[in-house]
């Protein structure tokens, strides 16, 4: 008997979420939630991932680019533009984090201008509650970026390959979250953990 198993894109980030939360003791409110996983969700596919879509006006220039002629376009262009970096930042800082290694382009950066898109998208926003969210997640954003890395080490973390990347990671950064995730897989122990240089 085959058995499988199918959850929604949603129910499923809604459960690393809400775990990467717990683990983070970090205060999210339900619309922020709401917010990070439809932007979860949305780039499962190939097809419709952030900065691939071909759909996507912005999707074959860099960031920088887009955040720059943001700031001289008309009022809802650059609300659509500030959106995109800031999903962009978030998505590929944390997500996507590992594939930053050995990059002039860092995650610092991505936290920097990510953050920067939701602090001007909370200023020019029309709703008060639309502009209340931006402004938490411009607050939070490098808090959000280590929540979704989480996200991803739970999702991509299969294959010894992955912990020892995942190891030097730690070794490199000092990360609270690589750390706490080596220790969930019994890499290092709290009593003779190795400390990163």
């Amino acid at each position: 008997m085959k058995v499988s198993i199918i959850k929604r894109p949603e129910a499923f980030f809604s459960e690393l979420l809400e775990v990467a939360i717990k683990n983070q003791k970090l205060r999210i409110s339900d619309s922020a939630k709401v917010y990070l996983i439809d932007l979860l969700s949305r780039n499962v596919s190939n097809n419709e991932l952030i900065g691939n879509n071909p759909r996507c006006p912005y999707a074959d220039k860099p960031i920088s680019i887009v955040f720059q002629q943001s700031l001289i376009e008309p009022i809802n262009q650059r609300r659509e533009m500030l959106k995109y970096v800031g999903d962009y930042s978030l998505y590929i800082g944390g997500y996507f984090n590992e594939s930053l290694n050995n990059k002039i382009i860092d995650v610092d950066y991505y936290i920097s201008i990510g953050g920067q898109a939701f602090g001007n998208l909370s200023k020019i926003t029309k709703s008060s509650q639309t502009a209340s969210l931006y402004y938490e997640i411009f607050n939070k954003f490098a808090n959000l970026v280590d929540i979704f890395m989480e996200i991803s080490f739970d999702t991509f973390i299969t294959r010894a390959e992955d912990l020892i990347r995942l190891y030097d990671r730690w070794l490199q950064t000092g990360s609270n979250v690589l750390e706490r995730k080596l220790m969930e897989k019994g890499i290092i122990t709290v009593d003779k953990k190795l400390k990163p240089a």
